[in-house]
């Protein structure tokens, strides 16, 4: 789903530029999954002789996640949010990813704690040593 939004961005920005001033000029149209495949193979699903593009449930998806706005259900635009997400570099996407998962920093902080107790446990060892 972020994998098709960063898709859309690049385009975006192919197109128009950085910035989002031109966020309502740049339509995603249901019909146009062809252009993606490429991309993104799995937004084709094959079964058989019949393939089934699921653009327009991504799409649905998105639009659920206030990321992209439809109009019709035909056109479907990046919104401002879906814009800032899709711009976000890998960095920014991992220093989100940390700040939303508190029980990993609380991992690394008893991480820390440990280490600190090993570290003056040796300390005192030293100064305690005869002949310091």
């Amino acid at each position: 789903m972020s994998k098709l939004l960063r898709i859309f961005y690049q385009d975006y920005e192919t197109t128009y530029g950085h910035g989002s001033r031109h966020i309502n000029g740049y339509a995603i149209l249901t019909t146009a999954a062809e252009v993606y495949i490429d991309r993104m193979p799995e937004l084709a699903e094959t079964e058989g002789n019949v393939v089934r593009y699921r653009l327009l449930d991504v799409l649905v998806e998105l639009e659920k996640s206030e990321l992209m706005r439809s109009e019709n259900g035909l056109r479907y635009y990046l919104t401002n949010l879906g814009y800032a997400e899709a711009s976000k570099s890998r960095w920014r996407r991992f220093l989100d990813y940390w700040n939303n998962n508190p029980g990993l920093n609380t991992v690394i902080a008893i991480l820390s704690m440990v280490i600190s107790g090993i570290s003056m446990w040796v300390a005192v060892l030293a100064l305690n040593k005869p002949g310091s």
